[in-house]
């Protein structure tokens, strides 16, 4: 990991395909917690991912696992 902002997290993994996979399917299993709303309902919070070079919406692209 290299820093978190807020609610954007960037860390740097070797840039080959199941290094990227795996980095972003280990962030969807560690954000990806059971939560409960007003109505007592539980729900689990969206997240997405991209990918790039570089910290900056110039140069990322949104992450499909295909």
């Amino acid at each position: 990991m290299l820093f978190n902002v807020h609610d954007a997290l960037v860390m740097q993994v070797p840039d080959d395909l199941e290094h990227i996979a795996n980095a972003m399917k280990a962030l969807d299993t560690a954000f990806r917690r059971p939560l409960v709303g007003r109505d007592g309902k539980v729900f689990y919070m969206k997240s997405e991912g991209k990918v790039g070079p570089a910290w900056g919406k110039s140069t990322m692209k949104d992450w499909k696992d295909n």
